[in-house]
């Protein structure tokens, strides 16, 4: 520290209080040691005349001093290097703060909308699905601040810091009056719709009273159809994926659609993946004063189609404004408005966190006259961080936009299922003609869904479900050349592919592990995916993974075969001989091929397994019955065994365990995923057409 300050101290040198005090304490310790060293050098060759008194007396006096100046070192230096800590902690404690009110707030506002509007869901909606997000969001970064929390400060004082932070936010709420304000603008919110639900009401009954009475059955399905956004409607894709999936299956859809947005919880996380991830080249091209204007305008188009009925908004921000731009000074003040509007009127209060983070920064370098010497997060150019700031904001009103979406989705979900047979159907009949064509001789209508019947093994004896159920897994899951999919199963040709594919996976990866377990004696029926450890894991994964790839197929048996020799390797204990490295090879050899017989076996095994799939029904003798009525006096329960309850969960148990027995254990749970997709596809296109279409067509193939 005395001797190479500006190393140790780094950028704080010279300008840190305690760095400096710091560096005077080390210069001063570092000068008594020498002294005391050069006192114990000079005493061996002193001459007899210095006394020994006056050494016993000198060296005590520098010892002291030495005690002295290590106390001060000690304690400056303990401060120093905790300096960073504290800041660090009084950072996480700021955004504790903050998460708090977020929380408290959202949760009172969700609460009052609840006991005041138990009715007004849909009027309301835009407020419940921020507070919501708000509160779940809010609640999660409260969770994980708390674990940091402790691990650097300890269980007792991280709860003394979080309920420091916990009270400042209520009384912040309190002192501010938040939760005032926010039932306020519920308030507003009901009474403004119910203003508009009157004059609307009046309107209605105009018209009925001129219209006169319809047919119901195509008024219910009119009105079903106009709570559908267009967005929906015209897409025969998506709609067709929501009657596939029940609810875990959605939510799990929409969950994955804001992981894509992880990098924007923070605004110096993105900053730091911006310009990690962003080529070089792509910045350069937008940093023009053409490239800059036109990202705001698309920034300012985006902005408003989130919220078309404001007309506050739309005139707000102009393209005009834009064009008037001249300057860093000019932009960044647009962009702040944008930030600002952007955080306050659009954003939950727990997303607009990262947004107020990138406004506060860039707010004080604002103050200080945007000097180009200091840009925020470390730019060089005042250009490359206005564009960087702009592509936030950008990924932010995307992120809004897709949190719309997802509210959407889940509002016409249950309409989309329930009128889901007559969409579809319509839309095939559209495409692919009329149902009553089929009784026609002329098989040009639906030629590949004939083509499919023909080439199934048909009996007479087994019902037309079964006989479909099991040619889906024969001539299409397993098909041993390459096919045109169904017209039935066109809009179900990408889940087809990922199911084949997993499959196909599922097998290789079977075979190769029965091969590793018999080369080193291990028991197959001992090795599951949980008790492997993880580096049998890493090497299992790695197969996967090259199985996935495009490599040459020399390229890909070797990588396999060092993987496969590495795993039986790690599931044995012991190094692998040279012969068995040999026997290795060759089996991976004769496994991608598909030459080998085990290989031969588990793809036999594979089929079998999805068709039990294919075929499953609920059993309701083994699924859970509702809550049983507590009345008169209850008996003790002579089986405490546990019932399987819900379709899924029944499906996944039963597949689960034919899949082991038949000795996919390690590859069980994508496999029973896989075969559950399969599951619904068929199921849904067995229950879909068999009417108009499967039922004629068999009839007439029968007859030939």
């Amino acid at each position: 520290v005395a001797a190479q300050p500006e190393e140790v101290l780094g950028e704080k040198h010279g300008k840190d209080k305690c760095s400096n005090l710091l560096e005077g304490a080390a210069a001063k310790l570092v000068k008594s040691l020498l002294e005391l060293a050069a006192m114990k050098s000079s005493s061996s060759s002193s001459s007899e005349s210095i006394t020994y008194s006056y050494l016993y007396a000198r060296r005590r006096c520098v010892i002291q001093t030495i005690s002295s100046n290590i106390l001060s070192y000690c304690t400056f230096f303990d401060k120093w290097k905790n300096a960073d800590l504290d800041e660090l902690v009084d950072k996480m404690t700021k955004n504790a703060h903050q998460s708090w009110v977020a929380y408290l707030t959202s949760k009172q506002a969700l609460i009052y909308m609840e006991e005041k509007y138990p009715n007004q869901s849909n009027g309301l909606f835009q407020h419940v699905l921020k507070h919501k997000s708000a509160k779940k969001g809010a609640a999660s970064h409260i969770k994980r601040v708390r674990a940091a929390m402790k691990k650097i400060l300890g269980e007792e004082q991280s709860f003394i810091v979080m309920k420091g932070a916990k009270e400042a936010a209520m009384a912040q709420i309190e002192k501010e009056q938040l939760i005032i304000t926010i039932k306020s603008k519920i308030d507003k919110t009901v009474e403004s719709k119910s203003e508009t639900e009157t004059s609307d009401d009046a309107s209605r009954d105009r018209a009925i009273s001129l219209a006169g009475s319809v047919a119901s059955d195509s008024k219910s399905k009119t009105n079903a159809n106009a709570n559908i956004p267009d967005s929906i409607l015209s897409n025969a894709q998506l709609v067709h994926q929501l009657l596939l999936m029940d609810n875990e299956d959605l939510d799990q859809l929409l969950h994955r659609g804001t992981e894509n947005f992880k990098h924007l919880e923070s605004a110096e996380e993105f900053m730091v993946h911006y310009k990690n991830s962003t080529p070089p080249g792509w910045i350069e091209g937008l940093t023009t004063v053409e490239g800059i204007r036109q990202l705001m305008v698309d920034l300012i188009v985006k902005m408003k189609s989130l919220v078309p009925n404001r007309a506050d908004l739309q005139e707000y921000f102009t393209e005009d404004q834009i064009r008037a731009c001249d300057g860093s000074s000019d932009y960044f003040t647009l962009a702040l408005r944008m930030a600002d509007a952007l955080s306050k009127s659009l954003e939950s209060q727990y997303r607009s966190v990262a947004t107020m983070e990138w406004y506060d920064t860039t707010e004080v370098w604002h103050t200080k006259g945007f000097d180009e010497n200091c840009i925020p997060y470390n730019f060089t150019s005042w250009k490359s961080f206005l564009v960087a700031s702009l592509t936030f904001l950008m990924g932010k009103v995307d992120l809004c936009q897709l949190e719309v979406a997802n509210f959407q989705l889940l509002q016409v979900a249950p309409i989309v299922r329930a009128n889901g047979k007559e969409y579809e159907t319509h839309h095939f009949q559209k495409k692919f003609g009329e149902f009553s064509k089929v009784k026609s001789t002329n098989r040009k209508n639906f030629r590949t869904t004939w083509n499919w019947i023909e080439r199934m093994t048909r009996s007479s004896a087994e019902d037309i479900r079964v006989q479909l159920q099991d040619g889906f897994v024969d001539e299409i899951l397993f098909a041993k050349e390459a096919i045109d999919i169904p017209e039935v199963l066109s809009l179900d040709m990408i889940q087809i592919h990922h199911i084949r594919e997993r499959a196909r996976l599922s097998a290789i990866s079977s075979s190769m592990i029965l091969h590793a377990c018999k080369i080193t004696n291990t028991r197959i029926s001992e090795l599951t995916r949980e008790s492997m450890s993880s580096e049998a894991k890493y090497h299992k994964d790695k197969m996967d993974m090259l199985l996935n790839t495009r490599l040459s197929y020399e390229a890909l048996l070797e990588g396999i075969s060092e993987s496969m020799s590495m795993f039986a390797q790690v599931i044995s204990g012991k190094p692998l001989d040279q012969g068995k490295a040999e026997t290795i090879q060759n089996v991976t050899n004769s496994v991608l091929k598909g030459t080998d017989p085990v290989f031969s076996l588990m793809d036999k095994r594979m089929k079998s397994v999805f068709k039990l799939a294919c075929r499953f029904t609920f059993d309701h003798t083994n699924s859970q019955p509702p809550i049983s009525m507590k009345t008169g006096r209850q008996g003790n329960l002579q089986s405490t065994e546990k019932k399987v309850n819900g379709f899924k969960a029944q499906f996944m148990t039963v597949i689960g365990q034919e899949a082991t027995k038949l000795g996919f254990n390690i590859v069980e749970k994508d496999l029973v995923q896989a075969t559950y997709d399969a599951h619904k596809v068929i199921t849904h296109c067995v229950g879909l057409y068999q009417e108009d279409l499967f039922n004629p067509m068999f009839a007439q193939v029968s007859l030939e």
